[in-house]
């Protein structure tokens, strides 16, 4: 029975469903199966859409004011959204994976200051000095203390590092 009002179809649709809830579930499986291409590309539309919204909320360029990077030469790519107080992992644990990019959205259209952009850079670098790494596992440049590498003088690709 074809439906001309928009709203009309949404309620027989939304009716139908929650009668025929098994049917409804084999039928989006088998149509997820069959369109994987076309479910990963809508995906990954819809994230990189949410990602842009969060940068052009955030100004889209690295927050940090004494940033070495000059503004003209970063490239958008290299930018991360970091948490102003550290906690990204325990924000990525609490909230599902797909709706995580959501959820920042949402606290910054509703006022909150907890987020900033940063270049990778300047995200590392806040990590490594504020110690935001996971507790337990480390992070490379303790590794490197503890073994007296030297991180003025990086090693070249396939170098082992200098020891002081």
């Amino acid at each position: 029975m074809p439906l001309k009002d928009p709203n009309k179809r949404r309620e027989y649709n939304k009716e139908y469903s929650e009668r025929n809830k098994e049917k409804v579930k084999i039928w989006k499986r088998t149509w997820v199966i069959n369109n994987k291409e076309k479910v990963y590309t809508n995906s990954r539309n819809w994230w990189h859409r949410l990602k842009q919204e969060i940068f052009e909320l955030l100004g889209t360029k690295c927050s940090n004011p004494n940033c070495p990077i000059p503004s003209e030469k970063l490239d958008i790519r290299a930018l991360q959204i970091d948490h102003v107080r550290g906690g990204g992992m325990r924000h990525i644990k609490n909230v599902p994976r797909n709706h995580y990019y959501k959820s920042i959205l949402n606290e910054i259209k509703a006022g909150s200051k907890d987020y900033q952009l940063l270049c990778a850079y300047c995200n590392w670098m806040k990590r490594f000095e504020n110690k935001e790494y996971r507790h337990g596992r480390g992070c490379i440049a303790t590794h490197c203390v503890k073994r007296r590498v030297s991180l003025e003088e990086p090693a070249k690709i396939g170098e082992q590092p200098k020891n002081e």
